[in-house]
């Protein structure tokens, strides 16, 4: 018997397993666990051709089928009119912003005011019904720990044309980092990412993740043995220049989660995304933009 043609079709890689709604929750943007569920329940969800049941386990090599659009419950980010923001660039479509290190990207419900996506909403209003839930608008994200450049966009139509352009490797970021010793690894590290670990904390190279283009140039090495970099990426991967380069033997200065201790002095994660090149999403002429890095890094420079 046939079916209708499914919304969307996935094929779970080996070696993975688990309950579809799980499965599916983790690896389909906007689609609840709770969702899945209901979709699975209701017959939506096939499993190798088959109708399952919510709690049906799925293993590496079925595919299974949606064959119906999930509903997506939208929520606005609460603004935070007291948290500061740093714009570095601001027309009728998009802003660029300086995110300081310990604050999340972000908002990770509708009662969290805490991220920079809080504050945004707060100074741009129109910024809160733009994207997807908790971001404000914003194109991409920056780790809590790391420091820089965040692109957000002021209409759905300029960040619909933005996330376009991300998906085609049409825009460029650039950081800086500090290692431990002059860097002898591979320019170009070219190696799928996935999240392991418990609660999915880290990122480690793995056949089976996700794409992930990291391009790195040594700006200098310092009097302490220290190697300060400049690395390139363009639509990136969590926490892909942290894995990537802890896969190489140089896992960033004050970064304990990928095996490198505190960073006497900053206290943080020595990354900082410096400067970003895109087309602007309207007259579409380059719009090239840097941050310089924040105090605390710059001390850290000295010191070295």
């Amino acid at each position: 018997m046939s079916f209708p043609t499914p919304v969307l079709t996935l094929t779970v890689p080996e070696g993975q397993a688990g309950r579809v709604d799980v499965w599916l929750a983790s690896r389909v943007e906007d689609l609840s666990r709770r969702e899945a569920a209901r979709l699975a329940s209701m017959g939506q969800v096939r499993v190798n051709g088959r109708r399952i049941e919510k709690g049906t386990s799925v293993r590496g090599g079925d595919q299974i089928d949606i064959l119906a659009q999930w509903k997506t419950p939208r929520w606005s980010v609460l603004p935070c009119a007291e948290m500061a923001l740093d714009i570095l660039y601001e027309d009728a479509s998009m802003i660029a912003v300086n995110k300081p290190a310990g604050v999340p990207s972000c908002a990770l419900s509708p009662e969290d005011d805490t991220a920079l996506a809080c504050g945004i909403a707060a100074r741009f209003p129109e910024c809160a019904a733009v994207g997807r839930n908790g971001d404000a608008g914003l194109v991409h994200r920056l780790d809590a720990e790391t420091s820089g450049i965040l692109i957000a966009a002021r209409s759905t139509a300029a960040c619909d044309a933005l996330r376009r352009q991300q998906e085609a490797d049409g825009i460029e970021k650039r950081y800086l980092a500090l290692v431990n010793g002059p860097y002898d690894g591979p320019r170009t590290l070219a190696f799928p990412l996935k999240e392991s670990g418990p609660g999915a904390r880290k990122v480690t190279v793995h056949p089976q993740g996700r794409p992930a283009l990291t391009v790195v140039e040594q700006v200098r090495e310092l009097t302490g043995g220290q190697s300060l970099l400049t690395v390139l990426i363009h639509r990136g991967v969590r926490h892909q220049i942290r894995a990537h380069l802890a896969h190489a033997g140089y896992p960033i200065a004050g970064d304990p989660l990928y095996g490198n201790p505190p960073l006497p002095g900053p206290g943080r994660l020595f990354l900082h995304a410096c400067a970003i090149r895109l087309n602007h999403p309207v007259h579409r002429r380059t719009v090239a933009l840097e941050c310089p890095l924040p105090d605390e890094l710059q001390r850290a420079l000295l010191n070295g």
